[in-house]
């Protein structure tokens, strides 16, 4: 990659274009009287990024300075104005965004606080793009901006106090245009990736992983150059997904509900619930079940939902839209939850009975139908998961049954309502050996998982819906 940097290095999505007013006598006086031992700064605006995240997840207290530093003359003015009570720098960087002709000085600036300041923590996080950037690029110039990313990594890499992360490969990140405001990922995406690199180190790179970090980088791009992802358009649809935390835990736009908007230009409603169950649960004041939730949606009565579940605002969003000339899908995802609490997945006496699993999703499908005629509803099933022996136990002893009855009765439930079912826990492939390619915690779908179920639900929907 080296030799690429003979060439001028490109500006990815416009960022090196700064409008800001540069650094002033203010801000580096505030940088310099800061009591704080950690300072956040880059040369992107840092606006959308919280420092809650070293707060939180690493106990120190943060100054952030947002306005991007552009220039060699401006990074070496801020490190000079560091206390020297600043303990750790984290950084935000985007090696491409440098001004040409700046760009060794700039990097070598970095090198030098590091060199002369040992005993301070660098943690610097390579600034990640949207993948529509990348292939606005010419051939030429993605070498040059990728060999100048290497290039931090070398250098960088020396510092033995330096950390270095970069999370830009990922696809479920660069694809997903949503995720980014211009060309800087959204609030809630930085605060997933600053805690996923600085806090968990996930996105480590270093001398060693360079190499394949930007190869998967380069292969995204040269894929998507030569056969472009295009998604079915939905935007006459209103998908309303209901479930558990598989749906509910997510909000933003990495969420199921949020990747399947973005990648269809469909209207989504997340109406999930953490620890919600497929089965009734108490047929007086149940909240927390798919009965009570399709009646509440059925009804428009956000009543039937507990108040603190952003669920509500979902539901009141919807009641609130004019729907008019639109198709309205519904996605429901149950089981998990009914196989941790040992809930029965079956009544073979009784196929009606709404206390089991299976009961529950068919009387739940019938709300929907009976309120919504004409929509389409899809049923996906549990995923699978490595808790209690890849659900082969029995979390919770008898009545309960292993995960595979909750999956089977999901798909019996479809079947007999003549409704789609998605069948997540035969088609995705997800066992014990992969599970961390799609899972981030042995139950819930990581970033990957959920993009991948998202692209599902689009490509089922636009079939039954023909589109």
């Amino acid at each position: 990659m080296g030799a690429a940097l003979l060439l001028a290095v490109p500006v990815l999505g416009g960022c090196g274009e700064k409008t800001e007013p540069g650094l002033t006598e203010a801000d580096l006086s505030a940088i310099s009287s800061s009591e704080d031992p950690v300072l956040f700064c880059g040369n992107n605006d840092l606006t959308g990024f919280d420092t809650q995240v070293f707060t939180e997840n690493l106990g120190l207290e943060t100054l952030k300075y947002e306005k991007p530093i552009g220039t060699t003359e401006d990074l070496k003015k801020v490190f000079e104005s560091l206390p020297l009570t600043v303990s750790d720098l984290y950084l935000y960087m985007d090696p491409a965004s440098v001004p040409e002709g700046e760009k060794d000085t700039y990097l070598q600036t970095i090198k030098a606080l590091g060199e002369s300041r040992p005993e301070m923590q660098l943690s610097c996080m390579l600034a990640v793009h949207p993948l529509s950037d990348w292939t606005a690029l010419r051939e030429e110039e993605t070498e040059a901006v990728l060999g100048y990313y290497d290039t931090w990594v070398q250098t960088l890499s020396d510092l033995p106090s330096c950390k270095l992360y970069f999370a830009g490969f990922e696809r479920w990140l660069i694809l997903n245009s949503d995720n980014f405001n211009g060309n800087v990922p959204n609030p809630d995406v930085a605060d997933r990736l600053m805690k996923l690199s600085f806090a968990d180190g996930v996105y480590r790179i270093n001398v060693t992983n360079s190499k394949e970090c930007f190869d998967i980088l380069k292969s995204h791009i040269d894929k998507e150059r030569t056969e472009a992802t295009v998604y079915p358009d939905l935007s006459d649809l209103d998908i309303v997904m209901i479930g558990d935390s598989i749906i509910g835990n997510f909000k933003d736009s990495t969420s199921i509900p949020g990747a399947t908007a973005a990648i269809s230009n469909a209207r989504t409603y997340n109406i999930g619930k953490g620890g919600a169950v497929g089965c009734t649960v108490d047929p007086v004041e149940d909240i927390n079940s798919f009965i009570s939730m399709a009646h509440a949606f059925a009804d428009g009565d956000v009543s039937r939902m507990p108040k603190s579940c952003p669920c509500v605002s979902s539901l009141e969003r919807y009641l609130s839209e004019d729907h008019k000339d639109r198709k309205l899908c519904f996605v429901i995802n149950f089981g998990l939850n009914d196989y941790f609490a040992g809930k029965p997945a079956w009544n073979e006496a009784d196929p009606e009975d709404e206390t089991v699993f299976y009961g529950g999703i068919r009387a739940g499908i019938r709300i929907l139908k009976e309120t919504y005629p004409e929509a389409t509803i899809l049923i996906m099933t549990p995923n699978f998961t490595t808790f209690f022996g890849n659900g082969t136990l029995l979390p919770m002893g008898e009545p309960g049954s292993p995960l595979i009855e909750y999956v089977e009765g999901a798909r019996k439930a479809a079947a007999d309502e003549g409704v789609l079912c998605l069948d997540n826990y035969g088609e995705l492939g997800i066992n014990e050996e992969n599970a961390e390619l799609f899972l981030g915690d042995g139950v819930h779908y990581n970033e990957n998982g959920r993009l991948i179920v998202a692209e599902r639900i689009v490509y089922t929907l636009s079939v039954a819906t023909a589109h």
